[in-house]
């Protein structure tokens, strides 16, 4: 009778080990497979002057809703966007601009992603237009897989 009552102590000792293992695996591989945000290296030459700088105006405004945090209004915004190209040489910055306008739906798709992801509050603050300025420029790098892209001129921001 001691050794039934023992050996199911044992039993039941042994699947508490197992399911804290389990637990503790399924824990250790969700940690290994969350992906954690890297901060985005803004690319800006410092050896560029305003004059070795093109800006380009998108077409049209981009507008779109910004992020609705849990309880929050809903807010629109509008901004005017302004692409800076390095235009130390000229034939290579009239080349990209022609390509690039090209494709301005893919950018104001990206620009309206980041805009997304934005709060009211972001965008509120004193350096607001800088940080987003900063999301988008490594962004539209990224489109183009190019550094031609040195600055991002934001104007004209009405925010509802």
């Amino acid at each position: 009778m001691e050794n039934k009552k023992g050996m199911g102590i044992v039993i039941v000792l042994l699947g508490i080990i197992i399911v804290a293992l389990a637990a503790g695996f399924i824990f250790l591989f969700m940690q290994m497979n969350t992906e954690t945000p890297e901060a985005e290296i803004v690319y800006r030459d410092p050896a560029l002057t305003e004059m070795d700088i093109r800006a380009v105006s998108l077409t049209n405004a981009v507008t779109t809703n910004l992020y609705q945090s849990p309880g929050g209004t809903r807010h629109v915004v509008r901004v005017d966007v302004g692409i800076g190209i390095n235009d130390t040489d000229s034939a290579a910055a009239d080349y990209f601009i022609a390509n690039m306008m090209d494709r301005e739906i893919a950018i104001m798709d990206r620009i309206t992603n980041i805009l997304r992801r934005t709060t009211r509050d972001e965008l509120s603050t004193q350096d607001g237009m800088d940080l987003l300025a900063d999301r988008i420029l490594p962004t539209l790098q990224d489109l183009f897989d190019t550094r031609m892209i040195v600055r991002i001129y934001l104007g004209n921001m009405i925010v509802q």
